[in-house]
């Protein structure tokens, strides 16, 4: 059984730099199946800071894989 979803974000749920809302809606459906989502991205910690605080994903890996953040308990863990 599938337990969890990795995926980037850069061109796969953004649309040139957007998020619209039917990809941001798959990501609330898909969180909503019970999957733990992370998402991946080459863009800065600060941006997977944000993603984990703010979209339905238990975390996000920034910085080209140096760096993940962890949502959970209404805070965020630093993971390097």
């Amino acid at each position: 059984a599938l337990r969890g979803l990795l995926f980037d974000l850069d061109d796969t749920v953004l649309s040139h730099g957007k998020l619209g809302e039917a990809a941001y809606g798959m990501v609330h459906r898909l969180a909503a199946s019970g999957l733990e989502l992370f998402a991946l991205t080459g863009r800065p910690l600060s941006f997977a800071d944000f993603i984990a605080r703010t979209w339905p994903v238990r975390g996000a890996i920034g910085e080209n894989g140096a760096v993940g953040v962890l949502a959970g308990a209404g805070r965020v863990q630093l993971v390097d």
